[in-house]
C-alpha cells in the first residue's frame, strides 16, 4: 500500500449514536403551534450580523423550515388518525413494520405509517391526505394553491440537501427556471428566506382549517359525532379542536363551548316548531342567540312572543343542546313571564325538582308546596293529569327524556299511587258496602282492581276504575265499573257502580 499522498490517513472512529440525541418532552402544544414555535427559533438565526458572517446559513433555513412543516403534518395525521373512526378505518388497510410495535405505544403506532415516507413534497401530501385521512385537496382550491407554492419551497430543500445548493435540471424545471439557471448555487437573502416562511406559514394554516372543516363536516353529517348535544359531545370535541387550535394565532385559549355552538348542526325554526306560526322569525332570533352564547336574560323577552306550546317545544330543543341554558331560561321564565302559568310552573318544578313520587297525598303535595302561594294545588294536580292524559309523549316524554330518563316513570307513579289508594279504600268496610249497596249483590268481598282511567270532567277529576269481586257463598265472581271521584282533600267517593259481568 502506498503511503498517503493525496490526503492525511483516515482515522478509525466509531460512532455512539445515542450521543447524537437527547431525550425530548412531550408536545403539549396543538401541532400548528409547535410548527410556529419550531420556525420562530429558526428565525433568530436570520439576524443580518449572523448571516453576514455565516451566508449558507440561510440555506440550512430553507432546510428547516420544510422540515417544520413535515413535523407538523405527522402529527396532525397521527392525532386525526388517533380520533376520527373514518381516518382510522381508511389507514387500517396500511402497511407498517412490524418492528414499528416495539418502538411506539399503542396510542402512537400510527406514526408508524410514516417511518418510511416523506411529505417533502405536494404530490406526496395529496396522496397520504387521500389515502390515511380520507379528505380530498381539490384541484385549484386555496389549499392547493397554498400547496403548489410550498412544493416549489420542497424542491429548493432538495437543491440544498441533495445537490450541495447547486440547481439541477430536475429542481429548474419544477421551479419554473430556465437550463441557463442549472449549475446556479442556492443562496437566497434574507427577504428571500422571509418569502419561504410566509410560503410555509399559507400552507400550515390552509392544511390546518381544511382538515378541521372537511372531518367536522363528516362527523356531523355521516358519523353523527356531532350532533349539538354538549354534555355527551364536549370531551370528544375538546380533544378534536385541541389538534387543530393555535393559541398563537387567536391569543387565547380555545372557548371550547363557544366554537361548538357555531358549528353545531344548525337549527331551522321550522324544525324547532313545523306548523305554520308567525313566530319563526323570533324562534330564529332565539336560536341565533343561543348559537352565540349571548347572556340569556338579553333575550329572555323574545320569549314572551311564543305561545306556551312553542315554548314548550323551543325549551326541548335547548334543553338538547344544553341542559344549563335550559334550566335557567325556565327559571326566568316563571319568574317574569308576564302571562306566566300554572302549566309553566309545573313543568320548570318537575324539571328543576325531580322527585320520587310514593305516595299520592304526601308526594304530590310537596311537588308542588314551594311553588306560589296563588297556586292551588289541587289545579295543580287537574293540570298534571291533563297534560299526562293528552300530551304525556309530547311534553313530558319529549321535554325531559334528555336530562331524566326516568321522570316519565316518576310521573307515572302518581298514577300509581291512585291505583295504591283506590286498592286500599276500595276496601275500606263504608265503601265496600256502598259497592254491595250500589251493585245490589249481598256479599262481595274481595275487591282486586284491574285497570282505571283518569279524567277530568270540568274541574272534577274522576276515576273509573274495573274492579273484580269474589260473592260470597258462591263460586262466582263479578266485574264492576266504579265511578269515584277525587276531591280536594284527596278523599276517595264512589258516586256510581255498574255490573259489567258475571263469571
Amino acid at each position: 500500500m502506498l503511503p498517503p499522498l493525496m490526503n492525511k490517513s483516515e482515522e478509525t472512529v466509531i460512532l455512539e449514536s445515542k450521543k447524537f440525541f437527547q431525550e425530548c418532552s412531550p408536545i403539549i402544544k396543538s401541532p400548528i403551534d409547535n410548527f410556529y414555535e419550531i420556525c420562530t427559533k429558526y428565525v433568530k438565526l436570520t439576524k443580518p450580523e449572523i448571516v453576514g458572517e455565516y451566508p449558507d446559513i440561510t440555506r440550512l433555513l430553507i432546510m428547516g423550515y420544510v422540515s417544520a412543516v413535515e413535523e407538523y403534518l405527522r402529527n396532525v395525521f397521527c392525532y386525526v388518525i388517533n380520533i376520527c373512526p373514518q381516518a382510522r378505518d381508511k389507514a387500517s388497510d396500511k402497511m407498517i413494520k412490524f418492528g414499528s410495535v416495539d418502538y411506539y405505544d399503542l396510542s402512537k403506532i400510527a406514526e408508524g405509517l410514516f417511518d418510511a415516507s416523506s411529505f417533502a413534497s405536494g404530490k406526496e401530501i395529496k396522496s397520504k391526505t387521500r389515502e390515511l385521512l380520507d379528505i380530498d385537496i381539490k384541484e385549484n382550491s386555496s389549499l392547493d394553491v397554498a400547496m403548489k407554492e410550498f412544493n416549489k419551497i420542497c424542491h429548493l430543500r432538495h437543491c440544498a440537501v441533495h445537490s450541495g445548493g447547486i440547481l439541477n435540471g430536475h429542481n429548474a424545471k419544477e421551479l419554473g427556471l430556465s437550463r441557463d439557471d442549472v449549475k446556479s448555487v442556492l443562496k437566497p437573502d434574507l427577504i428571500a428566506v422571509q418569502e419561504a416562511l410566509l410560503v410555509c406559514y399559507s400552507f400550515v394554516r390552509a392544511f390546518n382549517q381544511h382538515v378541521f372543516e372537511k372531518t367536522l363536516e363528516r362527523w356531523k353529517n355521516k358519523l353523527s359525532l356531532i350532533t349539538g348535544n354538549w354534555a355527551a359531545e364536549n370531551e370528544l370535541f375538546t380533544k378534536f379542536v385541541n389538534i387543530f387550535w393555535s393559541t398563537t394565532d387567536n391569543g387565547e385559549i380555545a372557548n371550547y363551548k363557544k366554537i361548538f355552538r357555531k358549528v353545531m348542526p344548525i337549527v331551522a325554526a321550522k324544525e324547532v316548531y313545523p306548523d305554520d306560526t308567525a313566530h319563526h322569525r323570533t324562534i330564529k332570533e332565539i336560536f341565533e342567540n343561543h348559537r352565540e352564547l349571548s347572556e340569556i336574560p338579553t333575550y329572555i323577552n323574545k320569549f314572551y312572543e311564543l305561545t306556551f306550546d312553542e315554548i314548550e317545544t323551543v325549551i326541548e330543543k335547548i334543553l338538547y343542546y344544553d341542559k344549563e341554558d335550559a334550566e335557567q331560561i325556565l327559571q326566568l321564565l316563571t319568574q317574569n313571564h308576564p302571562n306566566v302559568t300554572d302549566k309553566l310552573k309545573i313543568i320548570a318544578y318537575i324539571f328543576e325538582n325531580p322527585i320520587e313520587v310514593r305516595d299520592l297525598e304526601r308526594n304530590v303535595i310537596a311537588m308542588f308546596d314551594d311553588l306560589t302561594e296563588d297556586l292551588d294545588i289541587y289545579e295543580a294536580i287537574r293540570i298534571l293529569i291533563e297534560h299526562c292524559k293528552y300530551k304525556f309523549h309530547h311534553v313530558y316524554g319529549k321535554l325531559f327524556k334528555v336530562s331524566d330518563t326516568e321522570l316519565i316513570d316518576r310521573l307515572i307513579s302518581i298514577f300509581g299511587s291512585i291505583s295504591n289508594k283506590i286498592d286500599s279504600e276500595i276496601d275500606n268496610e263504608t265503601l265496600a258496602e256502598k259497592v254491595t249497596s250500589c251493585c245490589q249483590i249481598e256479599g262481595t268481598k274481595d275487591f282486586e282492581l284491574h285497570f282505571y282511567e283518569v279524567k277530568l270532567v270540568n274541574t272534577d277529576i274522576q276515576i273509573k276504575a274495573n274492579v273484580e269481586a269474589e260473592v260470597e257463598e258462591k263460586d262466582d265472581k263479578i266485574s264492576l265499573e266504579l265511578d269515584i271521584l277525587l276531591d280536594k282533600d284527596f278523599n276517595l267517593t264512589l258516586s256510581n257502580v255498574r255490573q259489567l259481568q258475571t263469571n
